[in-house]
Parts: C-alpha cells; structure tokens; sequence
C-alpha cells in the first residue's frame, strides 16, 4: 500500500495564492492651510475657523455634522472631507498602523515613578486623566508638566520654544509656583511663564466654547504643544445637579471630550485633564449609605475617552500615592511621590 507523496516546501511555496495587501487609499497632499484642500475658497474657510476648525489636520478629523454646524452646506462638506482624507475609509495592515504609531512622543512628568507608571511619561494623541480627592497633587502636577514640557528634548521635554495652554476652571492656577519648580529645572523662571498661555473659564458654556472654537487656532499659531485642563469636571458637575440633568450633562461632556482627543490626535500633542471623586456609598441592609470608598465623577464617560487614568490619594505627611487605573497597553500599578517645594519629586530623593 502506497501513501501519497508529500509535497515539497518548493512546490507548496509555488502553489500557495499570492498574499495581496490591503487594498490602500492613495494618503491625501498635505495641504498646508484650508484655502489649499479643494472645495475651500476664502468664504468658507473663514467660517471654519469661526467655528474652531482652524487647521487642516483637524478638519481631517471633523465630521459632516461639524461642517454644517459651521455654515456649509452638506453636500459641499461632504466633497470637503473627501478630498482633504482621499476618500470615504482607509484600510492598513496593523504592522502599517504600529509604524504609524511610531510618532507619538512622551513628555516627561519630572519624576520618575510617575514616568514609570505611564510606561515613560505623558503620552501624546490622546487625554491622560489624573483623579483624586482635594490635596492629593493633581494640579501640582499640572503645574509641574507646564514646566517640564519646556525642557529639551534630551531632558524629557519638547522644546524650549514649548507653549502650554492652562484652561483653569478651579482657580487654582499659581504663576508663584510655576516660578518655583522652574527654578529645580533651570530654567528662567521669566520665560516660562510666559510661554504659559493661561485661560480662567467660569461655565460650561465658556469651557466648552472656547474649546470648540479657539484651542485648534492656538496650536496652529501659537505653538502649543501640551493642553491642561484643571479641572474638566467642576462646571458640569455644578450645573447640571441631579439625575434629570445626567443624560444632558453626560452628553454635553462627551462631546467636549471627544473633541480634546480628535484634537490631540490631529496635532499629536498630549492633553492633560484633572477630575474629582465623589463617595460612593456601600453596603448591605441595613448598612447601605455607609459612604467607605470614592468614584471618579463623570460616570463611563471619562473612563472610556480618557486613554490613561491614575488615581492619586493622601498618606502621611507629603506623600501622595498614584495608581495607573486604566492604560491601554500596560498593567494596573502605583508609585509614591512627594509635594515640595521644588514641585512633585520622587520619594527617595526628598
């Protein structure tokens, strides 16, 4: 009894279909201004940067609802975002996507527990969230990553000539303390600050206006490299009180996070967000409402658009626990720093 004969490796590779790539899009021109993507004349590019879409990356990004919202008329915006994306979809391998990802930089927190937890600092293109009670460092962190975005690129930073835009919302914004920790960094305290674009929003409606319609201008002309908003949660929280205002205030916060990430991808830049905690109450009859554990505010919404999330609370003295909660390629796991004057440093080297 015969068996059939195997096939060789040669005449298997012979016979085996030609793998074909994806079928890819030709990429898009860089167009350099608005005026330059075909359908935009003066007119209508002036009523896309009224409404906030001052740049062409961030029209790439934008949808056919956000080109009506701006007066054009659908069908013209439809033809836009055509051209300026060279066509409806483009598909790639994930080996294509991983290079693409290759691009996305990391700004230094100047601590290096911190830089560890976030797998080497903020990450660019996407939010990072920090959360927490009163007093546990997260605008000092904020005030510190206005700093170090400005250090070279050898040190962690992206650049002396760096401008960081700080929408404050708390009125806990401290030039005095921007001053201090440029002065741990060496560097002038003067210049700094005034590579600080500062913004102090009193609602949602000015939070979320000037969003919308400014901060996509001041990244294209103003140099900005890293967003902070401190925090993106009070206004929301203090106007719409209440579970009759929750789908409202939900939604209107969706969007507003939403277009800090289309925003932060299309520049590829890093935004920062702080949050607050509520308690949370636990428990079993007839213990139920015994309040021993927190929550962030702002429900799923935060937790599903924000890409990394640490979670900062109180111990003894000036030291702060910071636990990574949520990444979307690295492990649950938290460090300890301190709050000196110096700014946020490592637990050993106080």
């Amino acid at each position: 009894m015969t068996g059939k004969r195997r096939k060789t490796a040669e005449e298997a590779k012979e016979k085996a279909p030609e793998r074909r790539e994806p079928s890819l899009r030709p990429v898009p021109a860089r167009y350099m201004r608005l005026e330059d993507v075909p359908g935009i004349g003066t007119a209508i590019a002036q009523k896309l940067r009224e409404y906030g879409i001052a740049s062409v990356e961030l029209l790439r990004l934008s949808s056919i609802a956000d080109l009506v919202s701006a007066g054009v008329g659908e069908q013209t915006a439809r033809r836009i975002l055509d051209a300026v994306r060279g066509g409806e979809f483009r598909v790639m391998t994930a080996l294509q996507y991983e290079k693409l990802l290759g691009g996305v930089r990391r700004l230094t927190t100047g601590c290096s527990g911190l830089d560890d937890i976030l797998g080497g600092g903020i990450e660019s293109m996407g939010i990072t969230e920090f959360y927490g009670e009163f007093n546990t460092g997260k605008s000092q962190i904020c005030h510190q990553l206005a700093v170090t975005a400005q250090l070279p690129e050898d040190r962690g930073g992206f650049g002396e000539d760096t401008r960081v835009l700080y929408i404050d919302t708390e009125g806990s914004f401290s030039p005095s303390r921007i001053r201090q920790i440029a002065e741990r960094f060496e560097l002038d305290p003067n210049g700094v600050l005034d590579n600080v674009l500062f913004v102090e929003v009193s609602s949602v409606e000015e939070q979320t206006t000037f969003v919308r319609r400014h901060l996509d201008r001041f990244i294209t002309e103003e140099g900005v490299k890293l967003v902070i908003v401190d925090s993106v949660i009070l206004h929301f929280r203090s106007e719409f009180p209440g579970r009759e205002n929750l789908a409202q205030r939900q939604q209107k916060l969706c969007q507003h996070l939403l277009l800090l990430q289309k925003i932060a991808r299309a520049h590829n830049i890093p935004v920062v967000v702080t949050n607050q905690v509520m308690s949370k109450p636990t428990g079993t009859p007839p213990y139920v409402g015994i309040y021993n554990s927190t929550d962030s505010v702002g429900g799923h919404v935060l937790k599903h658009i924000n890409k990394y999330r640490v979670f900062l609370r109180k111990a003894p003295r000036n030291v702060r626990y910071a636990r990574l909660t949520s990444a979307p390629a690295l492990p649950e796991r938290e460090t300890m720093f301190c709050i000196t004057d110096r700014g946020i440093e490592d637990v050993e080297k106080k």
